[in-house]
């Protein structure tokens, strides 16, 4: 069984020989074709350096779903890969080598390989919305070594987009002779939206011949779709003034709690552009996945913006008493927020942090993926925090352990708050049904072992009031908040 369709920037999956489905995970490592598999759909095989599935017959007409690009550096300059790609995460930006070699017999550009990425570069380079919104995703991975083992593995190295395509002379490194090929200059996708994750169901869908093409958009990256329906153009002033029409979004309650944090730390004084703590702010705030890239104007959360919020935490203190600034409501609450309990804000804020630098790519998508109800029910100590609780709740072997633990103590499941009990409710229908919450609080989630005890079950109406805030605190209430109103 697939329990989670992502694939993080950076993470490494195991690549068996023979391919295999299951188990989900080999040695510790995400089995590759668990992850890509897909009900009906043909198994996605990487065995060439450039790799793709067969078109698929869609409602709008022949759609290629995706090209595999699989870079190993461990050849390079080898007869096999007589190349060297470049793959450069910090800077977006790969160079890649197509697959003529100095024995192929055919004319340059014929190999299956090159063929297919020559026709993804007519739609990619497109200046034209309509022709990019068929273009093909490019998705780069590079084998890497694990334990002395050069073989199996893979790390993935993201979404890529191809810029240009050129045709170079190589050189034979078995006898020395020239040989034509092509080098395609990629540049690889934002995905900090999605915590620096790629959803393998947007490729299934894609895959899919049912799916129409603004269908499989549900679970596409928004850096694509912003790719694809963006206006091209080679004029600077142009571009510029595009994105000075863009207004970054109003400050979200997470960001507040990083800026207060650090004002408060700083003895209730701004931080100045030029201060570091204004640049790692700007950073944080950056990676942080809340707002969408193209809400995001130029200006989004730069140093200036990170000394004009932090002026008007400043001036919100009620101890201020210089000129007010407009620094809204919600800058006001942060503030009531951190003077009535200071330890409990900077713990939230101290968690936000170490988790927005996280490397953990299941933590990184949770915190990427917003639910359905979290405008409501947000708590004080943020939205992100939220989505991690949300994501420990849906531990299944937690939430196993959990129930099998109370079976054997009390032989039933009925819920904790106002003891509802699913099987006598509903039968046989209701067995071993309940849902199990996380009461540990917000600012101290994610800790390393949950206990049991930090679990409670719950019917669903009491889960949901679990995670309505109380007005008058803004936290969560435990079970026994929801007992005592029970009427």
């Amino acid at each position: 069984m697939v329990t989670s369709t992502r694939l993080a920037v950076g993470q490494v999956v195991r690549y068996p020989e023979p391919p295999n489905q299951e188990p989900e995970y080999l040695d510790g490592y995400r089995n590759f074709f668990n992850l890509t598999a897909a009900p009906g759909l043909p198994r996605l095989i990487m065995n060439r350096g450039i790799d793709h599935p067969a078109a698929t017959s869609a409602p709008e007409g022949k759609r290629r779903s995706v090209i595999l690009l699989r870079s190993n550096p461990l050849q390079a300059g080898s007869a096999k890969t007589p190349w060297h790609d470049v793959i450069a995460l910090e800077r977006r930006k790969v160079v890649y080598y197509g697959d003529h070699r100095a024995d192929t017999a055919g004319p340059l550009g014929s190999t299956r390989g090159n063929a297919a990425l020559l026709r993804a570069a007519e739609a990619h380079t497109s200046n034209e919305a309509a022709v990019r919104r068929l273009a093909v995703p490019l998705l780069i991975f590079r084998s890497v070594e694990v334990k002395g083992q050069p073989k199996g593995y893979l790390e993935f190295c993201g979404l890529g987009t191809i810029d240009s395509v050129t045709a170079i002379q190589q050189e034979d490194p078995r006898n020395r002779t020239s040989f034509s090929n092509y080098v395609f200059n990629i540049s690889l996708l934002d995905l900090s939206f999605e915590g620096g994750c790629l959803d393998w169901r947007w490729l299934n869908a894609r895959r899919d011949p049912d799916s129409t093409l603004e269908e499989t958009h549900s679970f596409a990256p928004r850096a694509w779709l912003s790719w694809v329906g963006a206006q091209k153009t080679t004029n600077t002033s142009e571009k510029k003034d595009a994105g000075a029409s863009v207004r970054s979004p109003d400050w979200a309650w997470d960001e507040l709690i990083l800026a207060c944090a650090l004002v408060y730390r700083n003895n209730w004084r701004e931080i100045k552009r030029n201060d570091p703590r204004a640049a790692e702010l700007s950073n944080l705030l950056q990676k942080l996945p809340i707002h969408p890239l193209e809400s995001r104007g130029k200006d989004f959360r730069n140093v200036n913006s990170i000394q004009r919020k932090t002026a008007n935490i400043v001036t919100a203190h009620p101890n201020y008493r210089g000129a007010a600034t407009k620094g809204g409501r919600a800058t006001q609450e942060v503030v009531k927020a951190f003077l009535a309990n200071p330890d409990k804000m900077l713990a939230a804020a101290d968690k936000l942090i170490e988790l927005i630098k996280s490397e953990d790519s299941d933590i990184r998508a949770a915190l990427a993926t917003p639910n359905p109800d979290e405008e409501e029910t947000s708590a004080r100590e943020g939205r992100i925090l939220e989505r991690l609780h949300r994501y420990r709740e849906r531990n299944r072997s937690l939430r196993a352990e959990k129930i099998k633990s109370v079976l054997a103590s009390d032989g039933k499941l009925v819920c904790e708050v106002c003891r509802f009990d699913f099987t006598k409710f509903y039968g046989t229908h209701g067995d071993g049904y309940i849902e199990v919450h996380h009461v540990v609080p917000l600012h101290e989630a994610g800790e390393s072992e949950t206990k049991l005890s930090d679990l409670a079950l719950l019917c669903a109406n009491c889960h949901r009031m679990s995670h309505r805030r109380l007005e008058a605190t803004g936290t969560w209430p435990t079970p026994e908040h929801l007992r005592a109103l029970i009427r």
